[in-house]
């Protein structure tokens, strides 16, 4: 981190950020992302555009705003606001890919 000069008020936050990201990462990120291009290859690319759309709309601006201005949590607020919508949207996206909905589509 010393590499890039970080004012000293900030580097306890950019700890932490990377010790939560470090952790939560490896199973949301994951999910979030892999399993919505599974289900786009499948022809569901309707609801995966939408619900990204409404999570990232809903969760990482709406959310972010409130726990990073609103409640001063500052740039620690808006990434577990962003950790949040990973984990949201890949519970949505896993009980898509559970259901059988998906599989009614038709690719070609």
């Amino acid at each position: 981190m010393s590499m890039f000069h970080p004012p000293a008020e900030i580097v306890r936050d950019i700890f932490i950020i990377v010790l939560i990201n470090t952790i939560v990462q490896i199973p949301l990120w994951s999910v979030s992302f892999i399993t919505p291009s599974a289900l786009r290859a499948a022809g569901d690319s309707k609801f995966t555009s939408m619900v990204s759309m409404l999570s990232m709309w809903l969760f990482r601006v709406v959310l972010g705003y409130i726990l990073g201005i609103v409640l001063d949590f500052g740039l620690l607020g808006v990434w577990l606001a962003m950790n949040c919508e990973w984990g949201i949207r890949g519970f949505i996206f896993l009980r898509r890919f559970m259901g059988k909905k998906w599989v009614q589509h038709r690719v070609i």
